[in-house]
């Protein structure tokens, strides 16, 4: 984390071997944790609290399920993640702790050429 910026976590193997997600995190100026599994993001959380967690839905030693509850309550903002054949879908499933209201509202689409491209902030609002 830089000069009090947001605290990101990635879990899951594919988001750590993204480079393209990694590359617009620094150019952001933001860093970021990561875990491989369930099990590597429960350690890190219970650690330090983060702003967003951005996790794989099938993750090694589980699906992400888990982690809705493990971080209901708190000031994150949780998405579950799943590898598309050159991007990748983000399905918002915890707003600042609380469950997403929709569904269908809430999927937002990542692609690393919109991450590449963007000179935009990453806010929590």
């Amino acid at each position: 984390m830089r000069n009090g910026s947001i605290s990101i976590l990635l879990v899951g193997e594919n988001l750590q071997r993204c480079p393209e997600l990694h590359r617009w995190l620094d150019n952001q100026r933001l860093l970021c944790e990561c875990a491989a599994s369930y099990q590597g993001a429960c350690s890190r959380t219970s650690r330090r609290q983060f702003d967003l967690v951005i996790s794989e839905y099938q993750l090694p030693d589980r699906t992400a399920f888990p982690l809705l509850d493990l971080l209901a309550g708190s000031p994150a903002t949780l998405f579950f993640s799943r590898a598309l054949e050159n991007d990748f879908l983000w399905l918002l499933m915890l707003d600042r702790g609380r469950q997403a209201s929709s569904t269908v509202r809430s999927t937002a689409f990542c692609t690393p050429s919109r991450l590449h491209g963007s000179s935009k902030t990453l806010r929590m609002s």
